[in-house]
């Protein structure tokens, strides 16, 4: 070789590449590229991208993201997920789920149920019941509705020597049924002595206090409404006895002992008697509805409303 190099370069290339690197970057690119790789890649990179991919993947991810998308996916997922959601659905589903959910539910169910159950309930419940039954029961039970007024029976317990008088029509009748705290809320009427009836006392075990109460009233009409009370239930039944003191509709015969908790008149003796009513506070039947047919587990007093539309016990 010469000692320095040519003021002008050669007409043609040379038929094999120098030993030695050039002292500065040719002013335009080779006509073809080079058949083997640089020493150390170049300070800046090119103005322009390649013709064809790289054999080899990149040792670092590039500083910023594609002008466009690849032309076919990569081979493996990427580590980390992506800034903005793609704009169609992935081909097939991922092999695990993602690590954080997504920020809007699916516009369809999954296929099949999670392997595991949520932490938290659901915004709103399900449009349909689940395939199989709960593998344990609830831990606490299908709250019953109060069974209908027109269902609890009223049958009167009275002894026949109680009383020689008798009403025309039952005095007691039954308002509600008060389920949370197992009372009977009921309705007594002057139905035994007419115009008028002297004296009514009403005697029953309160509500509220659990306690025997007794109510009095005097000079009811007939057919009047004497009074609403509630009664509790004890041992499945409301208890409810009704003395009557009067002196136009008894006879000195009728000389029941009236509880001192009901101050009764003392003078004249006799003409005091009493009607004894029991009234159950269940159902006489599974079904706890008017009409005998059951929509779900609340329609019934028993355990379950069943396929036929029927409270099972």
């Amino acid at each position: 070789p010469s000692s320095s190099p040519s003021l002008m370069p050669s007409v043609h290339p040379s038929t094999k590449p120098t030993i030695t690197d050039s002292i500065g970057p040719s002013p335009s690119p080779s006509n073809r590229p080079s058949t083997t790789p640089s020493v150390s890649p170049s300070n800046q990179p090119s103005t322009a991208p390649s013709t064809m991919p790289s054999s080899s993947p990149s040792n670092s991810p590039s500083a910023s993201p594609s002008v466009s998308p690849s032309i076919s996916p990569t081979s493996t997922p990427s580590f980390i997920p992506s800034f903005i959601p793609s704009t169609s659905p992935s081909s097939s589903p991922s092999s695990s789920p993602s690590l954080i959910p997504s920020l809007l539910p699916t516009s369809i169910p999954s296929s099949s149920p999670s392997q595991q159950p949520t932490s938290s309930p659901s915004d709103m419940p399900s449009l349909t019941p689940s395939v199989p039954p709960s593998d344990a029961p609830s831990s606490v039970p299908t709250p019953c509705p109060p069974c209908p007024a027109s269902t609890l029976v009223i049958d009167e317990i009275t002894d026949d020597s109680a009383c020689s008088a008798d009403y025309i029509s039952n005095p007691i009748s039954v308002i509600e049924h008060v389920k949370e705290t197992d009372c009977v809320r009921f309705a007594v009427n002057q139905t035994w002595a007419s115009p008028n009836a002297d004296r009514t006392y009403m005697n029953f075990t309160d509500c509220d206090t659990g306690d025997t109460r007794c109510e009095k009233r005097e000079v009811v009409e007939f057919d009047e409404q004497i009074g609403e009370y509630r009664a509790k239930c004890v041992d499945g039944f409301a208890t409810i006895d009704v003395f009557i003191q009067d002196t136009g509709a008894l006879s000195t015969n009728d000389n029941v002992f009236i509880p001192d908790l009901c101050f009764p008149k003392e003078n004249p003796p006799g003409f005091r008697c009493l009607w004894s009513f029991k009234i159950a506070c269940d159902c006489p039947n599974p079904n706890c509805i008017f009409d005998g047919f059951c929509s779900s587990d609340r329609d019934c007093c028993s355990q379950s409303c069943g396929v036929d539309n029927q409270c099972s016990m």
